[in-house]
């Protein structure tokens, strides 16, 4: 398993929580840790990953360009998982490794 971005994880993490989301919609969720300049990047690599897919919405209820709104999928949601088990283990401290029998400290 690949190691992901933190920009990656972070967009993989708020679609897990929150749903189907458009790019700016997850910029504003992100409480500024994922910027416009760097969202629409990070969802593409995603995309391509197969950790997410996209769909362009239909009827514009607002005005100016269709939104791209995108969804994690199974496998996205496997990653997102398996950064977390990572990252407790990673938490949890070390038993102390026993001095070698017989061994001068």
């Amino acid at each position: 398993m690949e190691l992901l971005a933190r920009k990656k994880l972070i967009a993989l993490e708020l679609l897990a929580t929150h749903g189907v989301m458009y790019a700016l919609e997850m910029c504003e969720r992100s409480t500024k840790r994922l910027k416009r300049g760097t969202i629409y990047p990070t969802l593409y690599a995603l995309e391509l990953d197969g950790y997410v897919t996209s769909r362009e919405e239909e009827q514009p209820q607002h005005r100016g360009l269709p939104r791209r709104y995108y969804e994690i999928t199974a496998e996205g949601r496997r990653v997102v998982r398996a950064a977390h088990a990572a990252a407790t283990i990673l938490a949890d401290p070390l038993p102390p490794t026993p001095a070698p029998t017989g061994a001068k400290i």
